[in-house]
C-alpha cells in the first residue's frame, strides 16, 4: 500500500525556510463550542421527525408537506455543503462558522412562527443552507486548532461522539418537547442555544492559517452548476417515494442533476480557484473516506428509518417510547466513537475501519431477520447497540483520512466533501431502498385479509430494505480494502501536506 501524508496542516514558514513558533494550545471553551455548534445541526436532522404528527393537525399538512418539512432540510443542506467548505476557506473559518450559525438560528426562530405549509417548508429550507454553511466551518476550524496529530485524535473523538449522538437524540428530544411544549418547540429549542454559541464563539474562536482571499475566490460558475445538480438529483430520488422511477418527474430533474454535475467537472478543471479541487480525488485516502461515508451513509439512514417504522407500525410503540427507544443507539455512538479515538492511537486506521464496518455490518444483518412479533429487548436492542458501536468506532478514521494530506488552505472544502458524500449518501440511499420496500410489500399488502397478514407484509418490506443496507454496509467494508496506509501519531507531524485550494492540473 502507499503511503499517504498526514492531514495536519504545516506551520508557515519564514524566507529562510525555519518554522515559525507553533500555534498556542486552544482553550477548552473552543472544542466546547465546536461540539454544540455540530451537535445543534445533527439534533435537527431528526428532531422535527417526532414531531410531524403534532404539524400535520396544526398546519393541516398534507402528505407531501409533511416529506417536505423534512426533505427541504436535507436538500439545502446536501445541494450546498460544498460551497460552504470553500466558504470556510474564502472567507475564514471563525467568519463563516458565525453567518452559518446565525442563520440557522433564524431560520429556527421563523420556522416556529410558521403560519401555514409553505412557510414552515422555506423555514426548515434556510435551516438546511445555514448548516451547510455552519457544518464545514466547525469541522475545518477544529481541525486547524489541533495541528498535533495526537491532540487532534482526541478532539476529533469527542466532536465525532457529539455529531453521531445527535441523530438519535433528536428524536428522543423532539418526543420530550412536542409531548409537554409543543411542536414549535422542537424547532424553538435551537433559538436559545443558537445565541450562547454564538456570543461565547465571537470571542474564542480565531482565524488560523493564511489571511482569507475574500469572494473574488469563491468560483461562482462551479456553486451554480454543483448546488443546482446535487439539489435537481436529490429532488429526483426522493420525489420516487410518490412517483414512479420511470415517470417524467423522477427523469426529468435527474438528466437535469446529472447534466449539471458534468458541467460542473468541466468547470473546474477549467477554474483559477476551483470549488472543488478535483485534485482531491488524486488522494485516495480522500477518496475512500468520501466513498465510505456515501456507503455508511446510506446504509445506517436506512436503518434508523426503518427501525423507526418497525417501533410504532409493527410493535406498535407511540411517538415518545419510540423516540426513547433509540437511546441506546446514542449511547452505542458513544461508547464506540471514544473507542474508536483509544484504538487509533495503537491499531493501523484500515484494521480499526474494517473492525467497525463488520460490526455494523453484523448489526444491520441482525435486524434485517427481525420477527414481526418480536421483543424490543431481544430482538431490537442488541443489534442496534452492535451496529451504532461500529458506526461510532469507524467515525474518527474516516475522518482523519478525509483531510489526510491536505494542506491547511483546503481544509473548508475537503471537510464540506466528507459531509457531502455523507448527506446526498443518506437521502439516496433512503429513498432508493424505500422504493425497495414499498415494491416488496405492495402485493402481499393488496392480498393480505387479517391484521396479522398486513403486519407481515410491512415487516416483509422493511427485512428487504435492510438486507438491502446491510449489502451497502458490505461495499464499505471493500471500499476499506483498498484504503491506502494512513498517517497517525508523531510521524505524522513532519510530514508535509500535497494539496491545497490551488487549482488542480
Amino acid at each position: 500500500m502507499s503511503h499517504v501524508p498526514a492531514a495536519g496542516p504545516v506551520l508557515p514558514r519564514t524566507a529562510a525556510g525555519r518554522a515559525t513558533t507553533r500555534p498556542r494550545r486552544p482553550s477548552a471553551a473552543v472544542l466546547v463550542v465546536l461540539c454544540a455548534a455540530q451537535l445543534m445541526t445533527s439534533l435537527d436532522s431528526t428532531v422535527v421527525n417526532v414531531a410531524l404528527p403534532a404539524v400535520r393537525r396544526s398546519l393541516a399538512l398534507s402528505p407531501a408537506g409533511m416529506q417536505w418539512v423534512v426533505d427541504g432540510y436535507t436538500l439545502a443542506l446536501a445541494a450546498l455543503l460544498l460551497l460552504g467548505g470553500r466558504l470556510a476557506d474564502v472567507l475564514g473559518r471563525k467568519r463563516t462558522f458565525l453567518l452559518g450559525l446565525g442563520l440557522f438560528t433564524l431560520a429556527s426562530l421563523a420556522g416556529g412562527f410558521a403560519p401555514d405549509a409553505a412557510a414552515l417548508v422555506a423555514a426548515r429550507t434556510v435551516q438546511g443552507a445555514g448548516a451547510a454553511i455552519l457544518s464545514p466551518a466547525t469541522m475545518s476550524l477544529l481541525t486547524a486548532a489541533y495541528p498535533d496529530p495526537d491532540r487532534r485524535r482526541r478532539a476529533l473523538g469527542v466532536w465525532t461522539a457529539a455529531a453521531s449522538s445527535g441523530g438519535a437524540l433528536g428524536a428522543v428530544l423532539g418526543g420530550v418537547l412536542t409531548q409537554t411544549l409543543g411542536w414549535h418547540w422542537v424547532l424553538w429549542v435551537n433559538v436559545p442555544v443558537g445565541l450562547a454559541v454564538f456570543r461565547v464563539g465571537a470571542r474564542v474562536l480565531t482565524e488560523a492559517g493564511r489571511r482569507p482571499h475574500g469572494l473574488s475566490r469563491l468560483d461562482l460558475p462551479g456553486a451554480l452548476t454543483v448546488g443546482p445538480g446535487l439539489a435537481a438529483l436529490v429532488y429526483a430520488v426522493v420525489g420516487t417515494g410518490t412517483t414512479s422511477w420511470t415517470s417524467l418527474r423522477t427523469l426529468l430533474p435527474a438528466a437535469a442533476g446529472v447534466t449539471l454535475l458534468a458541467a460542473f467537472v468541466v468547470v473546474e478543471r477549467r477554474a483559477k480557484c476551483p470549488l472543488l479541487p478535483l485534485g482531491l480525488f488524486r488522494l485516495r485516502a480522500v477518496a475512500c473516506a468520501n466513498g465510505q461515508a456515501l456507503l455508511m451513509g446510506a446504509g445506517i439512514s436506512a436503518m434508523f428509518y426503518f427501525l423507526s417504522l418497525y417501533l410504532q407500525t409493527v410493535l406498535g410503540l407511540p411517538p415518545l417510547l419510540a423516540g426513547v427507544a433509540f437511546m441506546p443507539g446514542s449511547l452505542g455512538m458513544l461508547a464506540g466513537s471514544a473507542l474508536g479515538t483509544r484504538l487509533i492511537a495503537s491499531l493501523s486506521p484500515r484494521l480499526l475501519l474494517g473492525a467497525a464496518g463488520m460490526l455494523a455490518l453484523g448489526g444491520v444483518l441482525w435486524l434485517s431477520a427481525v420477527p414481526v412479533g418480536g421483543s424490543y429487548a431481544t430482538d431490537v436492542l442488541p443489534p442496534v447497540v452492535l451496529a451504532t458501536l461500529g458506526v461510532g468506532m469507524g467515525f474518527v478514521p474516516i475522518t482523519t483520512a478525509a483531510v489526510q494530506g491536505v494542506a491547511a488552505t483546503g481544509l473548508g472544502v475537503a471537510t464540506g466533501l466528507l459531509k457531502t458524500s455523507q448527506e446526498v449518501g443518506s437521502t439516496v440511499g433512503l429513498a432508493a431502498l424505500a422504493t425497495v420496500a414499498t415494491s416488496v410489500t405492495a402485493r402481499p399488502l393488496a392480498a393480505a385479509a387479517t391484521g396479522a397478514a398486513r403486519l407481515a407484509a410491512v415487516a416483509g418490506g422493511y427485512h428487504a430494505a435492510l438486507l438491502a443496507a446491510a449489502g451497502l454496509v458490505l461495499l464499505e467494508i471493500g471500499v476499506v480494502m483498498v484504503m491506502p496506509r494512513l498517517t497517525t501519531g508523531a510521524g505524522a507531524r513532519t510530514a508535509a501536506p500535497v494539496l491545497s485550494g490551488a487549482p488542480a492540473r
